[in-house]
């Protein structure tokens, strides 16, 4: 009996890769992977072989059900369902609808296993779950009214649950609006004093040199100051917002200075903005790292992309790959949550009339599929349009996938959230989203070459993605 306990202290130290805990009635325990189990024995697999344990001997058995699961190849229903019969027997509900729900990935789903993983679903309260295996299980059996009735119930929920997020986001767009128009009225009157403080310091300066051009009692004369005394003093940091004025402001209320709406921050875009003096036209542009046209990256580089908490939580951050030259990619780890998808946003004053589609690479680092969608916010009203979600399979690059601006198949608000919308107001686009629809607990992605191309570009077709 010594001996045998001493083999077994031994074998306790040898952890294959996925380790179930076995506790013996005398307090003593055993790391390894329990393969079956009779009337009287089981068999366990250790790293230098199998051995048989009495289980009159064994208090209980901890399966490492995660560990298992990922040793299992993802086609093979039969043996996720062997270790749901074995987390069954040792009492343990929550291995039993994790494997249930690995194995019910697979067309080949028994449905008496179907109708158990719903069972399960429905005693966790997981609804979103709970309907999709009613709608498997419904396929094979139809003539199962009660589920029928069960399913009809927790659509008329869903129903109602999109109705409810519907005016939240309504009313959430709107008080965003509210914010974004106050705010600009504020760097209007800010920028408005500002004009009238270089005014005043143009006209004083004028006055010192005495220079010819300078301010008369003649109020139709007042700003007219030479292009000489307009050239700005200094540059402006890299990064910030240069404006470039052909006429200095006057005192003529009809010539007050009309502020665009100006992202203050870099960022890779031109943004054009009527600012009336005197008739002239103002040009305002932002100067910023990322390289939208012809440039090695994309706005995939942009660092200013933002997780939003409205969707799953997920984390985003600018890598390099490495390698002979430089390319930079955007990495957004995600995590599940209730929510179907996470998204990222970035922040883009443009005009996007002139473009017919939105191209990007992207990689799934996940071992289940994914979906990309992208949606646009425009002015005014901060309108939602969505566009259809196209699939990137597990652990491959997808090259040169597009999608179309040009088209009326966006989800709106407008269209009551079907995909029946063309995109409005794209000559006012003031942000941009990624959705990523996924089902994986964790996983991430990477998103490389992100461009918007002109309606008369060219077209590359689309690389097959890797079997």
């Amino acid at each position: 009996m010594k001996r045998i306990l001493c083999s077994l202290s031994l074998l306790a130290l040898v952890v294959p890769a996925s380790a179930d805990r076995i506790v013996f009635v005398d307090g003593m325990e055993l790391e390894g992977t329990v393969l079956k189990q009779g009337e009287i024995d089981l068999t366990v697999r250790v790293e230098y072989g199998k051995i048989r344990l009495r289980k009159d001997r064994v208090e209980r058995i901890e399966l490492d059900v995660e560990a298992r699961l990922g040793e299992i190849d993802a086609t093979d229903t039969q043996r996720y369902l062997e270790l749901a019969k074995l987390c069954e027997h040792y009492g343990d509900p929550e291995g039993v609808m994790s494997c249930l729900a690995s194995a019910a990935e697979n067309e080949d789903m028994p449905p008496d296993k179907l109708l158990q993983l719903s069972e399960l679903y429905e005693k966790k309260k997981m609804k979103k779950e709970l309907a999709i295996t009613l709608y498997r299980y419904l396929e094979i059996n139809p003539g199962r009214q009660d589920l029928r009735a069960k399913l009809d119930v927790l659509e008329t929920e869903f129903q109602k649950a999109d109705e409810e997020k519907a005016r939240f986001e309504e009313a959430e767009a709107k008080r965003l609006a509210e914010e974004e128009q106050k705010k600009l009225i504020e760097q209007e009157a800010k920028a408005k004093v500002e004009a009238e403080e270089r005014r005043k310091a143009l006209i004083a300066y004028s006055k010192e040199r005495t220079i010819e051009a300078a301010p008369t009692d003649d109020p139709a004369d007042k700003g007219k100051i030479s292009q000489a005394e307009m050239a700005p003093i200094g540059t402006p940091a890299e990064g910030k917002t240069k404006v470039v004025s052909e006429a200095a402001p006057t005192d003529d209320p009809a010539a007050e200075v009309k502020v665009a709406k100006v992202q203050v921050e870099a960022t890779a875009v031109k943004v054009e903005a009527e600012v009336a003096t005197e008739g002239k036209a103002v040009e305002v542009a932002t100067v910023g790292e990322n390289k939208q046209e012809g440039g090695a990256d994309g706005l995939e580089s942009n660092e200013r992309w933002q997780s939003q908490d409205w969707a799953n939580p997920a984390e985003f951050e600018v890598v390099d790959q490495g390698g002979e030259k430089k390319n930079l990619l955007a990495r957004i780890s995600f995590t599940k949550t209730d929510k179907d998808k996470a998204a990222i946003g970035l922040d883009y004053p443009a005009n996007l009339s002139d473009k017919g589609f939105i191209s990007f690479d992207a990689f799934n680092g996940c071992d289940r599929p994914i979906s990309i969608a992208i949606a646009v916010q425009t002015l005014p009203g901060y309108a939602w349009f969505e566009s259809f979600a196209t699939t990137i399979r597990p652990n491959k690059w997808a090259i040169g996938k597009k999608i179309q601006l040009d088209t009326d198949k966006f989800k709106s608000a407008d269209a009551n959230w079907d995909y029946k919308s063309p995109i409005k107001n794209l000559n006012n686009t003031i942000k941009i989203y990624f959705l990523i629809y996924h089902r994986a607990p964790q996983g991430n992605i990477f998103l490389d070459n992100i461009r918007f191309v002109a309606k008369d570009a060219p077209v590359a077709k689309e690389a097959p993605q890797e079997e």
